[in-house]
């Protein structure tokens, strides 16, 4: 696959598998051209991509920054809405009808608000599939990833801060140190 990118001041390479982009309206261009016989056409091969989103303000910059890449690629697009476990259901009963009807009409909401998302950019004309997966978030789109076979993940980075990340972590720092395909980072803070 080769990767290239259309204006060298709008990105930080981190690492070879990683990108992230500080400004949304300079996206890489990336695709697999397959190699074929002299006098015959050259195809492009269907990408695939999975953009993580949290349903967070934070997830319009990514979805800005994924439909010019979707749509310059014809790629085949995953939604990924991770919902992390209920510690307190854990290996736990589920706890009282009142408290399961909550959980599950958050899951509900979100779900629907996914499908909100996965429905405009089709109307755009990509591809795209909606998923809400419940797990530890890091491994769950590491393991969504390789089960979908995709060519780049795309999250989003909130940019909290040192203290935030030490305590709590980021997702976007362990996709990209734990995932053998490339990541793309959407910075999604404002900069000051």
């Amino acid at each position: 696959m080769s990767i290239g990118v259309q204006d060298m001041r709008c990105s930080t390479r981190f690492d070879d598998r990683s990108v992230a982009i500080n400004d949304c309206s300079q996206l890489p261009v990336i695709g697999s051209v397959q190699d074929e016989a002299p006098g015959e056409p050259t195809g492009l091969t269907v990408m695939k991509i999975l953009a993580a989103i949290d349903l967070s303000r934070a997830s319009e910059k990514v979805i800005r920054a994924l439909q010019p890449l979707s749509l310059q690629m014809a790629a085949e697009t995953w939604l990924l809405h991770v919902a992390e476990p209920d510690p307190a259901f854990v290996g736990y009963e589920a706890g009282p009808q009142v408290v399961r009807d909550q959980v599950a009409h958050k899951f509900r909401l979100e779900h629907e608000k996914l499908h909100e998302i996965a429905d405009a950019l089709r109307a755009e004309g990509i591809k795209t599939t909606a998923l809400v997966v419940q797990g530890p978030t890091v491994q769950t789109i590491l393991d969504e990833a390789g089960k979908m076979g995709v060519d780049l993940i795309v999250v989003g980075s909130h940019g909290y801060g040192a203290m935030h990340q030490l305590l709590v972590g980021s997702v976007s720092e362990g996709v990209i140190r734990r995932s053998s395909r490339p990541v793309l980072v959407v910075p999604t803070h404002e900069r000051i």
